[in-house]
């Protein structure tokens, strides 16, 4: 393990043999899953969304709820859509309307058109 500070804060990044950990994956490894985990290690948020879809495709709610709340905090919109829904239904997180509300919102205003539909449906 490689621990680099930055700032005040510490942060610790592992090293895994990816091929190693395919069969204890809750999702199918493939290479454009490597492709995307590459991605999140870059910090692209519309990374994180694509393996939080990996996860919700595969019923793995809770993985996917992770992976979309990340998302949505650096600001992708499509996260912040699919974070209200799990909120909305219960999918990883408690049933919380205001928490989805407020993550449809987020999308709307920033011009998400399925969010904005949503809202106006609600």
């Amino acid at each position: 393990m490689e621990t680099t500070s930055t700032s005040s804060k510490a942060f610790r990044k592992m090293y895994f043999d990816l091929e190693e950990l395919k069969p204890y994956l809750a999702i199918p490894f493939d290479s454009s899953l490597e492709e995307d985990i590459v991605r999140v290690e870059a910090g692209e948020a519309d990374a994180y969304t694509e393996v939080g879809l990996r996860f919700f495709a595969a019923e793995h709610h809770e993985q996917a709820f992770h992976w979309f709340e990340i998302a949505a905090q650096k600001g992708h919109v499509d996260a912040m859509d699919w974070l209200a829904t799990c909120y909305l239904e219960g999918l990883g997180a408690p049933v919380d309307r205001a928490a989805a509300m407020e993550w449809l919102g987020r999308a709307a205003r920033a011009g998400h058109i399925l969010a904005q539909e949503k809202i106006e449906a609600l």
